[in-house]
């Protein structure tokens, strides 16, 4: 995995149906799809980034408590659901 942070994401830690915002480190994003996984590694959610954007929002609704992981190609970042 490269060292160099290519996705951000704010905040870290949230509540349940509150926004994530996923913003790009360089213009665009490493690859237009996206995962996000449980802490056991089941899916919990994936979709497609529109090409051409450097920052999108996700509706943090239906999760459980627990740490999931937002991957973008080989770009993985953390969040906690409180």
């Amino acid at each position: 995995m490269n060292s160099q942070q290519r996705v951000i994401i704010t905040p870290r830690q949230l509540e349940l149906n509150e926004i994530l915002t996923v913003r790009s480190a360089t213009e665009s994003f490493p690859e237009i799809n996206y995962m996000i996984t449980d802490e056991s590694g089941r899916l919990i959610r994936k979709g497609a980034i529109t090409s051409g954007i450097n920052e999108f929002k996700l509706c943090i609704m239906g999760f459980k408590t627990g740490v999931y992981r937002l991957s973008i190609g080989q770009t993985m970042e953390h969040f906690t659901v409180l």
